[in-house]
């Protein structure tokens, strides 16, 4: 990136190496500047932040009405978005937080966002991350529109998925940009001279301890000539630590991206390391993301429910807001059984009825159910001590060729009392005997 000499946090030195008093000294000038920001026009606050590494200052009327334009869609929108979580209306919320996330991805694949200082490939990464934005946001609002097709379990997990599996994809394409960047962007080589180092100082904070850690980074000045122009440049992403990797007025060779020649190849941007360690964390997002999936389509979500927890201030704004009366157990209709468990009963009947219990077993294995019923002689369940002879069980079955302990195959069941069955199938009538 080009080097801006009256940017305030770029501490200019002739020093290779820095003492530790050096490293106090900076990260004191580094607090009296974070707190001069307090008081500056808001205006400054980016240029004081990133520095002004832009080729032009003066934008255009058009661009500064469509910024205007762009942060009104944008305020206007997460305040609505939030209006929609008071009223507890999940649905339009997620549509509208879903689609300024789809207005920033185009606006960066249109090339209308920026990247923050010290990142390197900035256009490149705009555009992979502006694609992700765009595929994950039109996939869960896909989702949204259809969503009368999912239980709210399936809704939930299927956006889960997307997420993960997209953030993985993201990842992913991330590091292999940084990887090969070499050959991707910086492109040119030219012999430059080190004229100096800068460092600055930058903080990141742990919301788990509530702790502010300061880091050193640095760069090397190097000066060169491209096309037979000047360029004063940095690398385009620091090292971290306070000292530098070229001896000072060493001539040495860097990497340019021949169509912006300020720009130099940073050894952190083909990091090993960090190439590793990117790719581990876009396999992991990708393999929950894909396993998110698995579990869904297997039918591992049948019997699960999401459930919505509000913040108390939020009740309290909806004081007039009416519980549903939910019945006293869960009714079961012909749909839900079909759609809940269709792997189980897909092309063919089914049936549904009560029987009484003759016996019961216990075991360590669980609890033994037997039956006058010749089609269902006996089955297995979960540990229930709580049941005992007489008792009516609701069974809801397919038919099947074994015999040995009845021919009727039982894919889910009720103890007395759980469920209301509303729906219209009966139990078995042919001869099975």
């Amino acid at each position: 990136m080009r080097y801006n000499r009256e940017f305030e946090r770029l501490k200019f030195s002739t020093d290779q190496n820095i003492d530790s008093m050096t490293c106090d000294s900076l990260m004191r000038e580094y607090e009296e500047f974070s707190l001069s920001m307090l008081t500056a026009d808001i205006k400054n606050l980016n240029s004081m932040m990133n520095g002004d590494n832009s080729d032009t200052n003066d934008d255009s009327p058009i661009k500064k009405v469509f910024g205007i334009i762009l942060g009104l869609i944008f305020v206007g929108g997460m305040l609505t978005s939030i209006a929609f979580v008071i009223m507890k209306d999940l649905v339009m919320f997620g549509f509208i937080f879903t689609g300024l996330f789809l207005l920033a991805g185009l606006l960066l694949l249109l090339g209308q966002g920026s990247m923050p200082f010290n990142t390197a490939n900035a256009g490149i990464k705009s555009k992979i991350t502006g694609l992700y934005l765009v595929c994950t946001t039109s996939a869960i609002l896909s989702l949204l529109i259809i969503r009368d097709r999912f239980l709210d379990v399936e809704l939930f997990v299927w956006i889960m998925s997307v997420a993960f599996g997209m953030s993985g994809l993201w990842l992913m394409a991330t590091a292999l940009t940084d990887k090969f960047s070499g050959r991707l962007v910086y492109r040119e080589e030219v012999s430059a001279r080190c004229k100096g180092y800068v460092r600055f100082v930058n903080y990141e904070s742990s919301s788990a301890e509530s702790i502010r850690t300061g880091y050193i980074y640095t760069s090397p000045v190097f000066e060169y000539f491209y096309g037979g122009v000047k360029y004063e440049s940095l690398y385009d992403s620091f090292i971290l630590g306070p000292e530098a990797d070229i001896p000072y007025e060493t001539v040495t060779t860097i990497r340019i991206d021949p169509k912006k020649p300020y720009n130099v190849l940073s050894p952190v941007t083909e990091s090993i390391g960090g190439f590793i360690g990117m790719l581990i964390m876009a396999a992991m997002f990708i393999a929950v993301g894909s396993g998110l999936s698995w579990y869904m389509m297997s039918g591992g979500v049948n019997d699960s429910e999401v459930e919505v927890e509000w913040n108390s201030l939020i009740d309290q704004l909806n004081p007039d807001e009416q519980a549903p009366v939910e019945p006293s157990v869960p009714q079961l209709t012909d749909e839900w059984i079909e759609n809940t468990y269709a792997s189980s009963i897909v092309g063919k009947e089914w049936y549904y009825e009560s029987l009484p219990i003759e016996h019961i077993e216990q075991d360590e294995d669980g609890t033994v159910l037997y039956f006058e019923d010749v089609g269902v002689y006996a089955f297995r369940i979960e540990q229930n001590e709580n049941l005992k002879q007489g008792d009516i069980m609701d069974i809801f079955y397919t038919l099947s060729e074994d015999a040995d302990y009845g021919y009727k195959q039982i894919f889910t069941y009720a103890a007395p009392g759980e469920i209301q069955y509303i729906g219209s199938h009966g139990a078995y009538t042919g001869d099975r005997q």
